[in-house]
């Protein structure tokens, strides 16, 4: 298995930064991780968010996934996805590419495991009928495998996060010595 390091892009004023690694899992397929951190609009919180670039592994044509990304530790989770398709996601035209989108409330949990220092395994299953929380044990992957262990993400996101928490902190001093104020009883 062929594995890039990770690359970092982004920052500048609007502050919003991307790790990405791709790693070619066998002949004509490929995942790639991409996280962005950003801050949310009124900058108290540092945003993450995670999407999953399969490539060539001929998904069905499902709207919703579990994917599981997990270490031998028991870091990571059984997560569900959303996928889009070719012509759902406008950033790209190739017919063979799924990006999967990790909710929010379950990035967190995603980034336990790539920021560990174990190799990750990757499962990919049909989401199971029914409602609330939901037992996938039974239920064999159409994707599955292991892929190498990183040492860099880990120091990449801390460094982005140390670099987004200065210019948040920068943007507080700046607003407190300007006397700046965010009304909150319209909303109350």
């Amino acid at each position: 298995m062929n594995s890039s390091k990770w690359s970092v892009s982004g920052g500048g004023p609007v502050i919003d930064h991307w790790l990405t690694r791709k790693c070619d899992v066998a002949r004509d397929q490929s995942i790639q991780f991409r996280v962005n951190f950003t801050v949310t609009s009124d900058l108290n919180w540092i945003r993450s968010c995670l999407r999953i670039d399969l490539q060539g592994f001929g998904l069905p044509r499902e709207e919703h996934f579990v994917t599981g990304l997990f270490t031998a530790e028991k870091l990571g989770a059984f997560v569900e996805v959303k996928a889009l398709h070719p012509e759902e996601d406008e950033t790209d035209e190739d017919e063979s590419r799924v990006c999967l989108v990790v909710n929010d409330d379950d990035v967190p949990k995603c980034l336990r495991a790539l920021s560990s220092h174990g190799d990750l395994m990757f499962l990919l299953l049909n989401l199971p009928a029914g409602k609330g929380v939901q037992n996938i044990g039974n239920v064999d992957p159409i994707i599955a495998f292991r892929l190498p262990a990183s040492l860099e993400f880990k120091k990449l996101s801390d460094e982005v996060c140390d670099k987004i928490r200065l210019a948040q902190n920068a943007t507080w001093e700046r607003h407190l010595n300007e006397g700046w104020f965010r009304r909150r009883s319209d909303a109350l």
